[in-house]
């Protein structure tokens, strides 16, 4: 059965002006049109609106996501490769920014040592990252950047031994224990 604009947008929690802008782009057209002539969708064009909608959920542009549709074979490779790299980039964005903060961190817990501990986890507990958050999040620190997850934990006033009891046990945590 045929769906009208109103109803395919609907189904996918898009609104209706988003399917009419994808038919001026020619991302998505109807398969037809009714007596009327309201916008008729088949399912061939609901399975287009499904790539469409993971293909902007993995971050595609809408020229991207043409290409990868109109020309699988020929565009995915140089999209992919695109897609790959802005994700790189924005990654290293992510990484300036959490240096950054990090090197806050002193000056805004006051003094080195319990205080300064004490008030990162209460810092993270008034974010809303309760116990297993912020285990979650020391995980993928450890994962990611050992190296500045050790710096890290030494900024915030640890004993060693509770520098390698955190890291160990998040290495554990994330299946990579030594």
């Amino acid at each position: 059965m045929a769906l009208t604009v109103g109803r395919l947008a609907k189904r996918f929690g898009l609104s209706r002006s988003t399917l009419l802008y994808y038919d001026r782009l020619g991302l998505l057209c109807p398969s037809g049109r009714s007596s009327g002539d309201y916008r008729l969708y088949e399912d061939a064009d609901i399975a287009r609106l499904e790539a469409v909608c993971r293909y902007r959920a993995a971050g595609f542009s809408l020229a991207d996501i043409a290409a990868l549709l109109d020309a699988p074979a020929h565009g995915l490779a140089g999209v992919l490769a695109r897609r790959i790299g802005e994700l790189d980039r924005e990654m290293e964005a992510l990484r300036e920014q959490q240096g950054f903060l990090f090197r806050l961190l002193p000056g805004a817990l006051g003094a080195k040592g319990a205080a300064s501990c004490k008030g990162w986890v209460k810092l993270l507990e008034e974010s809303g990252l309760g116990q297993a958050e912020r285990n979650r999040w020391h995980e993928e620190f450890e994962r990611l950047a050992p190296d500045q997850h050790q710096a890290f934990l030494e900024a915030l006033g640890l004993a060693a031994g509770d520098v390698a009891c955190i890291r160990q046990a998040s290495r554990e945590a994330a299946g990579g224990g030594d």
